[in-house]
C-alpha cells in the first residue's frame, strides 16, 4: 500500500500558478527552450550557426510536476557543464495568473499540457493535465471553505471515469493543516498525515495513520492485515532553536518496511547571526553521510557552495555583476572548470537570451520570448 496522497499534495502545494516575480512589466506568455551549441563563432560571426538538441529530454517518467523539472534545470544551469531540459510556454491573464502552459520536445511535439482555472479570490480551483496533443487528461478539482481555505481535491481521469481520489484538508484553531486524508473509489480510506504544531504555528511532527496493522511473517517479513483501528507512527519531527531557526529534521522509515518506528535518517542546518543557512548535513541517522556549506556576501547573494562527502568534495565560487550572477568556478576532485553567462535583455529589463560558456567555449543558449499585455 502506497502513500499516493503526498504527490498530490506536494505538486499542488509547490506549484506556482503566478507569474515569476523576478520578471517587469505585466506578462501574458513566456516561450523557453534551451539548446545547445554544436558549433558557433561568438560574438560575431557571418557563420551559419548549428544547433543540436540535449539528449534525455524529459527522462523516464516524464514531467509529474513542472515546477520541480524547471527546479531542476535551473540548478544544472548554473552548476553543472551539463543541463537538464527545458522548453516550455507559459501563459497568464492580466491579474499574472498562470492559465495554459505547454511543454515541448525537442522536435517541436507537444510533451504535456495543463490549463488552471480560479475562483474570485484567485485561487486555483482546477488543474487540468493533457498528454500530448490528445484529448485525455487527468484533473484536480479543488473546493475552498468559508476562510478560502483549501478543503477538499478529487483526481479524476478522462479515460477511467470510474476511478478516482479524494483528499479532504481538516485545520485547527490557528488555521494549520492539521490533517490531509486520502480516499479512494476502489478501497476507500487510504492513509492520513496527521501534523502536529508547536506554539509558534510551526510544525513538529508528522504522523501517519494507516487503516491496517503489520503482523510479523515467520520468515521475519511483515504482512498487512486489514483493522479497524489501524496503525499511528511517526514519520517526521522537527526541532528548532530558541530563535524559531530549524536546526534538524528527523525522518522515520516507513511502517510497512518493519513495522516500528525507527529513525532512518537526519538533516542537521546551521545558520550564522543573520540567520543565513551556512551549514546542511546528512546523517544515516548517526554517522554523517555528506555535508553543504554556504557562504554570502553582504548582499545576502550565495558566494560560495562547497560539498563534502566520503566520495566527492565539490566547490563552487558564483561571481555577480551587482545583482546579476555572471559565473562560476567549479572544482572537485576530478575536474575543473569555468562558466560564464553572457545576457542579452529587451526593453523591460528581462532577459531574453542567455549564453553559457564552459571554459571558453559557447555551449548552451537559453532563449525566451516575453510577451506583454502593454
Amino acid at each position: 500500500m502506497k502513500f499516493i496522497f503526498l504527490s498530490a499534495v506536494l505538486f499542488l502545494s509547490t506549484t506556482i500558478f503566478s507569474q515569476k516575480s523576478d520578471i517587469k512589466g505585466n506578462v501574458k506568455s513566456i516561450r523557453e527552450k534551451v539548446i545547445s551549441i554544436e558549433k558557433e563563432v561568438y560574438p560575431k560571426s557571418t557563420k551559419e550557426v548549428t544547433y543540436i538538441p540535449l539528449s534525455g529530454e524529459y527522462g523516464e517518467f516524464g514531467i509529474i510536476n513542472p515546477r520541480n523539472t524547471e527546479k531542476k534545470f535551473r540548478i544544472t544551469w548554473i552548476d553543472d557543464i551539463h543541463n537538464s531540459y527545458i522548453n516550455y510556454k507559459k501563459e497568464f491573464n492580466q491579474k499574472g495568473l498562470l492559465t495554459n502552459e505547454t511543454w515541448y520536445y525537442s522536435n517541436k511535439k507537444i510533451a504535456y499540457r495543463w490549463e488552471y482555472s480560479y475562483n474570485k479570490n484567485d485561487s486555483l480551483i482546477q488543474n487540468k493535465k493533457f498528454f500530448g496533443d490528445n484529448t485525455d487528461f487527468t484533473a484536480y478539482n479543488i473546493t475552498y471553505d468559508y476562510q478560502n481555505r483549501r478543503k477538499s481535491e478529487f483526481h479524476i481521469a478522462s479515460d477511467n471515469p470510474n476511478y478516482g481520489s479524494m483528499i479532504i484538508y481538516e485545520y485547527d484553531l490557528n488555521s494549520n493543516i492539521k490533517k490531509i486524508s486520502m480516499y479512494s473509489s476502489e478501497r476507500g480510506y487510504e492513509n492520513s498525515a496527521i501534523n502536529f504544531y508547536n506554539t509558534n504555528n510551526k510544525g513538529t511532527d508528522v504522523k501517519i495513520h494507516v487503516p491496517y496493522t503489520y503482523q510479523k511473517n515467520e520468515d521475519g517479513s511483515y504482512s498487512a492485515r486489514n483493522d479497524s483501528v489501524g496503525t499511528l507512527y511517526q514519520r517526521k519531527k522537527y526541532i528548532y532553536d530558541d530563535k524559531g531557526m530549524l536546526t534538524e529534521i528527523l525522518r522515520y522509515r516507513n511502517y510497512e518496511y518493519n513495522a516500528k518506528n525507527e529513525l532512518s535518517n537526519r538533516i542537521i542546518y546551521k545558520y550564522d547571526k543573520l540567520n543565513n543557512l551556512i551549514e546542511e548535513s546528512y546523517a544515516n541517522p548517526d554517522t554523517v553521510s555528506n555535508s553543504k556549506f554556504y557562504s554570502y556576501n553582504e548582499k545576502k547573494q550565495k558566494i560560495r557552495y562547497v560539498y563534502k562527502s566520503k566520495y566527492d568534495n565539490i566547490e563552487i565560487d558564483y561571481i555577480y555583476d551587482n545583482n546579476l550572477l555572471i559565473g562560476i568556478n567549479y572544482k572537485n576532485k576530478e575536474q575543473y572548470y569555468t562558466i560564464i553567462y553572457k545576457y542579452k535583455f529587451d526593453k523591460k529589463g528581462n532577459w531574453v537570451k542567455q549564453i553559457k560558456f564552459v571554459n571558453g567555449k559557447p555551449k548552451h543558449i537559453l532563449k525566451r520570448k516575453i510577451k506583454y499585455f502593454n
